[in-house]
């Protein structure tokens, strides 16, 4: 489609606003018969071409696009007075085949005030024919003319309508020339709305008798408990109480005088073993306990005792990972220790004496702490109750200087994680 009529279309759309800005009384206007008021934007398109082509239509692109505003009033139920101004910016020849700008375009600015009249109407659709007298100025020239026309106004609500008009515009200067006259737009009505005295009246003594609901909760001030505070009928026009004031209202709580969570529809969070740690964050909800052990029982101290003392005879083959067979029954001490306290999570610790290279020695802590986590998940154990770890060289107890000491620093240990 051609430019100029893609920007009409915007211009169009502009009008709209335009005309629903003007029109904010909205529906509130009851319809007359007598044309109020009103002022519209319309798209508008001239063409020049038309009738010098024996009336061939001669395509989108010499419709030359612009915009108008007019005025309407009636004086009867059938006859108005429309005042309109329309621009656009165009090339044109005159009668006297006088170029005013071939490529050279320029505003030109036409004015007309004209009569219409309107026929039947069918519900919101009225149809009229118009005629009046025109001027125009483009650059210096000014000029006259006569627009006749036929057209349609639509209503879209009871104050704007839809402005449909064609013209032909017959020249009385020879600085104009015969042309057509296209325009397509909203009108809305200005100024307030006129309502009968009667229905004020009406109004008013309805109003009157109209029981006050001062704060609009459908209960009437005079059964209102609560006046300015909107509230129900199975409290008097009261809020239903919050009586623990803990967010959720009695009508949804279950604990009614005791502060809880939505959650637990009102109520606190459940502590089933009573040791006051909530069951949320309690890891043995049925078992009483402390908060420092998530809400289970203290590890007796003895247990972790026997940890300790077992590590101390777990023993490798020398300078590998491999368990001597010695180790599987002080292990399987270890395996039976965690079967009975499910809760408890280890820690295995590999340890090195400082012969030879340190990041051998490394190594081979890793694998010998690997090595007892191994043998206890074989058991039984699950992995997620058991970590390892190797530390080398870098933690010694003893003495590194003599074999007792480096025979103390080759150990594994085990330790109780309180996490």
């Amino acid at each position: 489609m051609h430019a100029s009529v893609t920007f009409s279309y915007r211009l169009f759309f502009f009008t709209v606003l335009f005309a629903e800005a003007i029109s904010s009384e909205g529906f509130g206007q009851v319809k007359e018969n007598v044309q109020p008021p009103t002022l519209g934007v319309q798209v508008t398109f001239n063409d020049f071409k038309h009738i010098d082509k024996a009336h061939t239509f001669s395509g989108l692109s010499n419709l030359k696009t612009g915009i108008s505003v007019n005025y309407l009033q009636g004086f009867n139920s059938t006859s108005d007075i429309v005042a309109t101004v329309a621009g656009s910016i165009i090339d044109f020849t005159s009668q006297k085949q006088v170029s005013y700008g071939q490529g050279n375009k320029s505003l030109l600015l036409e004015t007309d005030v004209s009569v219409r009249h309107k026929f039947f109407s069918h519900r919101f659709i009225f149809p009229f024919v118009q005629v009046g007298a025109g001027a125009s100025v483009y650059k210096q020239y000014w000029g006259a003319f006569v627009p006749v026309g036929a057209g349609v106004q639509v209503d879209v609500s009871k104050r704007t309508f839809l402005l449909l008009n064609a013209q032909y515009r017959l020249p009385l200067s020879i600085t104009q020339d015969h042309h057509l006259f296209y325009s397509l737009g909203i009108a809305g009505v200005i100024g307030k709305s006129k309502q009968p005295k009667k229905a004020l009246d009406r109004i008013a003594a309805l109003l009157r008798d109209t029981p006050k609901d001062a704060d609009g909760d459908g209960i009437v001030d005079s059964l209102d408990k609560c006046v300015t505070i909107p509230g129900v009928v199975a409290y008097s026009g009261c809020p239903v109480p919050d009586t623990d004031g803990d967010g959720i209202t009695d009508d949804k709580d279950s604990c009614v005088t005791t502060p809880g969570v939505l959650k637990y529809y009102g109520c606190p969070v459940p502590d089933r073993d009573g040791d006051n740690v909530n069951d949320e964050v309690d890891e043995c909800p049925d078992i009483p306990g402390v908060a420092a052990y998530k809400g289970c029982p203290v590890i007796e101290e003895t247990v972790g005792e026997k940890m300790r003392a077992a590590a101390k005879k777990i023993f490798f083959v020398t300078g590998s990972y491999e368990l001597k067979f010695s180790s599987y029954e002080v292990l399987d001490s270890v395996v039976q220790l965690l079967q009975q306290n499910d809760r408890i999570k280890i820690d295995i610790e590999g340890h090195t004496d400082n012969t030879g290279l340190e990041i051998a020695n490394q190594l081979l802590s890793e694998r010998r702490a690997g090595a007892v986590k191994d043998y206890l998940i074989s058991k039984g154990i699950q992995s997620l109750r058991l970590r390892s770890f190797g530390y080398g060289q870098r933690k010694p107890i003893a003495d590194n200087t003599n074999d007792a000491g480096r025979a103390i620093n080759r150990r594994v240990e085990i330790k109780i994680r309180k996490e």
